[in-house]
């Protein structure tokens, strides 16, 4: 976690995004949170959505698309958008 927050990205968003792609599917895995907020995830693996996931934004033109659209209808970018909006796109 601390190599994300390197990156320039804050530890609650790496916990939100991660507990938003294991609530959504993408990621085989558990999270628990203490009285003191700390949380605990158990990760095991990238679940068959999560590889599509991937493999639809990995091509620049798909992600460009999908960021376009999202900046266009003001949603912020997370998961659960960025699932939606590829799907209204894509499928």
């Amino acid at each position: 976690m601390n190599n994300v927050v390197k990156k320039g990205f804050s530890r609650s968003d790496a916990i939100y995004s991660l507990k938003q792609a294991i609530d959504g599917g993408l990621i085989d895995g558990s999270v628990e949170a203490d009285f003191s907020n700390t949380y605990y995830f158990d990760l095991h693996d990238i679940t068959p959505a999560g590889h599509q996931f991937i493999d639809s934004i990995l091509e620049d033109t798909y992600w460009n698309k999908v960021k376009k659209v999202l900046k266009e209808e003001g949603i912020p970018i997370t998961v659960p958008s960025i699932t939606r909006t590829i799907a209204k796109i894509f499928l």
